[in-house]
Parts: structure tokens; sequence; C-alpha cells
């Protein structure tokens, strides 16, 4: 008797840590997916970025714009630029923990 109630718990609790794996492997795979769609609108920030600094540029060496105006647009490319280096950092924190949770489903 004191063996099957043993192995029931035992049972019960391998279920209840494969239902733990499985939330947070759903939850890991939301986290990627809702990364990789930021990433993708942060891309089509990029190029409009770049064209809005070397137009600033032009117009700066043109003498039709100041200073800070060109301190504006290189700090919108700064700060364009810092966060897609966090959104790749996150991303691969985020792909270390996928493959994490694979092998511990396995």
């Amino acid at each position: 008797q004191e063996i099957i109630e043993s192995q029931k718990t035992l049972i019960a609790k391998v279920q209840e840590e494969e239902v733990k794996t499985q939330n947070r492997v759903e939850a890991a795979i939301l986290n990627f997916e809702y990364l990789r769609n930021k990433a993708a609108l942060h891309k089509r920030k990029v190029s409009p970025t770049n064209r809005y600094y070397k137009a600033m540029m032009d117009e700066y060496e043109r003498g039709i714009k100041n200073s800070p105006d060109v301190a504006h647009a290189a700090e919108l490319l700064f700060e364009l630029e810092d966060q897609g280096l966090a959104l790749r950092f996150d991303w691969a924190k985020q792909k270390i923990e996928l493959e994490k949770l694979s092998y511990q489903a396995m």
C-alpha cells in the first residue's frame, strides 16, 4: 500500500513538473515571437532615421540647419542603435532560455 501511494505521489510530482515546463516553454515561445516582431519593427525604423540624420548633416553643411538640429538627429540615431543592441541581447537570452527548456523537456 505504501509503495502504491509513493508511486502515485511521484507520478503526480512528475506530471506537475511536466505542466510547469510546458508552461515555461509556451511563455518563452511567446516572448521569442514578441521579440522577433519588435525587431522587425525596429528594422523598419533604421532606414528613415539614417536618412533623417544624413539630411540634417547635408543641410548643416550648407548652412541651413544648426548644431542642435544635427545633435537631435544624431541622438535619435544613437538611441535607435542602442535599442537594436538591446533587442539582439534580449533575443539571444530568450534563445538560450528556449534551448535550456528544450533540454529539460527531453
